[in-house]
C-alpha cells in the first residue's frame, strides 16, 4: 500500500461523501495496479501529472468527483488510465530512465528569464512532448495492441462496453501523447526531487575552509559567515533575511548608494543555473542595484553563461569582499 497514506481516513471521507461504493471500485483498483508497480503512474494521470495532492487526496479526488455512482464514462476514464499506467510501467519505463538523462542535460539551457525578468518554459515543455511523442508514444500503442485481450479479461469486472477496447488501441484515441508527457513530468520531478535531497544533504557535509582546516558548515551558517565577513572587513552592511519566503534572497547588502541582493551556496559541487535565476528574481523583488551569487565550489558552464546574460554577478568569498571594498574608493 502506498506509503503515509491513511487508507482509514480515506474511507471515512467515502462514508461521509456517500461514496463508499466508488471508494471500493477505486481501492481493488488501486491494489491491482500497485501490484503491478504501476500506480504511481496512475496517479500523475489522476492527478494530472502535477505535485500538488499528497496520494491520499488524489484518491480522495478520484472517488469524490462527478456522481456519487460512477457513470460508465467515469469508469471508463479510470480504466484508461489505469490501463496506460500498466503500458508505461511495462514498455516505457526502460526507454525513459536510460533516455532521463540526456533530457535533463537539456533542461537548465531551455529555461530562461527574458529581458523583462518573466521565466521562459516553452522550449523545455516543447522538448518533453516532441520526445514524449516521437520516442514513447508507439511503445505504448504496441504495448496496448498487443495485450488487450489480456487486460479486457483480468478487468472484465470493470469493463462496461464492448467500445472500451477499441478506443483505447484505435487511432482515435488522440489524448494519449499528453497522457505520456504528465507520466514523463512525473518520472522528472521524482529525479528532481532526489537530487534535491541530495544538496540539501551536501550543505551539511564537511568541507575544506581556505586554510586547510575542516569546517563544518550548512547552508545557514555559511549566510551568517558571509554576512560577517561582509559587516566587518567593508563599509557595507550585511544582513541574513528570515528563509522561509526571502524571494530568492540570502543576504541584502546596503551601503552608500549601493545596494546587492546576495545567493550563498556553500556546496560540494558547482552551482547550476537555479541559484543565478534566484538572484536575478530577488533583485527585480527587492529592487536593488545587483544581484550576485557567491559560491564556495565555482559554477556550471551553463550557470555562467545564464550570468552574463541576465548580469547577475558569479562570485567567491574573495571576489565578493574585494567589489564591497573597493566601491567606495
Amino acid at each position: 500500500m502506498l506509503e503515509n497514506v491513511n487508507y482509514d481516513d480515506v474511507r471515512k471521507v467515502a462514508e461521509e461523501e456517500g461514496r463508499l461504493n466508488n471508494f471500493e471500485i477505486l481501492m481493488k483498483l488501486v491494489n491491482d495496479l500497485e501490484e503491478q508497480g504501476a500506480l504511481k503512474w496512475f496517479l500523475y494521470l489522476v492527478n494530472g501529472g502535477g505535485e500538488v495532492l499528497s496520494p491520499g487526496d488524489v484518491l480522495i479526488e478520484a472517488f469524490n468527483t462527478g456522481s456519487k455512482d460512477y457513470s460508465t464514462r467515469q469508469l471508463d476514464s479510470l480504466l484508461e488510465k489505469a490501463w496506460l499506467a500498466i503500458a508505461f510501467n511495462e514498455a516505457v519505463t526502460p526507454r525513459l530512465d536510460k533516455d532521463i538523462q540526456v533530457l535533463l542535460s537539456q533542461k537548465e539551457s531551455l529555461i530562461y528569464f527574458d529581458e523583462f525578468g518573466d521565466k521562459i518554459t516553452s522550449p523545455w515543455a516543447d522538448l518533453v512532448y516532441n520526445y514524449s511523442k516521437s520516442k514513447l508514444s508507439d511503445l505504448v500503442y504496441s504495448y496496448l495492441n498487443r495485450n488487450k485481450q489480456d487486460l479486457s479479461i483480468k478487468y472484465k469486472w470493470f469493463l462496461k462496453h464492448d467500445h472500451f477496447l477499441s478506443v483505447m488501441t484505435g487511432s482515435n484515441f488522440s489524448l494519449i501523447d499528453f497522457d505520456i508527457v504528465k507520466m514523463v513530468n512525473g518520472r522528472i520531478l521524482e529525479i528532481e526531487d532526489f537530487k534535491d535531497r541530495e544538496l540539501k544533504e551536501e550543505e551539511e557535509e564537511v568541507y575544506q575552509d581556505s586554510e586547510g582546516m575542516l569546517d563544518v558548515m550548512s547552508g545557514h551558517d555559511f549566510e551568517k559567515y558571509l554576512a560577517d565577513k561582509i559587516n566587518n572587513e567593508t563599509s557595507m552592511h550585511a544582513e541574513v533575511t528570515q528563509g522561509s519566503g526571502d524571494q530568492g534572497a540570502d543576504l541584502i547588502v546596503r551601503g552608500m548608494g549601493f545596494s546587492a541582493v546576495i545567493q550563498a551556496k556553500h556546496y560540494a559541487g558547482k552551482v547550476g543555473n537555479k541559484a543565478i535565476q534566484e538572484a536575478f528574481s530577488a533583485r527585480q523583488y527587492y529592487g536593488t542595484g545587483l544581484a550576485i551569487v557567491v559560491a564556495n565550489n565555482g559554477y556550471t558552464k551553463s550557470a555562467w553563461q545564464l550570468a552574463e546574460k541576465t548580469g547577475v554577478l558569479a562570485m567567491n568569498e574573495n571576489s565578493i569582499l574585494t567589489l564591497l571594498k573597493t566601491v567606495h574608493r
